[in-house]
């Protein structure tokens, strides 16, 4: 009898088994990263961003804990993107085709998009907020309205000169 209080931790100890594993992430910018930023795959979560810290290089260091399914290949991409309207940020993971899978503790170099201007991204969002509202037939006609509104403006700054 005295094996059963043994035997109960070691059950119990082998039940707790970590269901995660740690990944780092290198890159010289975290734009609006923070712990407990989601770390996505086609938008499903499979993680979290743990900590974020600075090497000897001055290179930002993240650990992710991502969940062990699903198995993520070794080429895979991982990249910071928008996840909110204000302004949230997340990692988003675009899998690879390599059958080697990521294993607990690799580095990896976060992939950067090529950078777009405030103006670029503040057009994308606001034609996928139109897009998401209404139609296309509307969107056209808001934007139609947008542009004689800032046509309108024009007119107005140019009698003020």
């Amino acid at each position: 009898m005295q094996f059963r209080p043994i035997l109960l931790f070691f059950l119990l100890l082998f039940s707790c088994t970590d269901q995660h594993r740690t990944v780092y992430l290198r890159t010289d910018q975290a734009d609006g990263l923070t712990k407990r930023s989601v770390v996505a795959v086609k938008g499903f979560p499979i993680g979290q961003v743990r900590h974020i810290g600075l090497d000897e290089k001055g290179l930002f260091i993240i650990r992710l804990e991502l969940d062990k399914e699903p198995v993520i290949p070794a080429d895979s991409k991982f990249r910071i993107e928008q996840q909110s309207f204000l302004g949230a940020s997340g990692i988003a993971v675009d899998l690879g085709i390599q059958s080697t899978p990521l294993s607990d503790g690799d580095t990896i170099l976060l992939v950067h998009p090529p950078k777009s201007s405030i103006a670029d991204s503040l057009s994308n969002t606001l034609l996928n907020i139109f897009e998401s509202l209404t139609g296309s037939k509307q969107r056209d006609s808001i934007l139609m309205e947008l542009r004689r509104l800032n046509e309108n403006l024009e007119d107005l700054k140019k009698g003020q000169q």
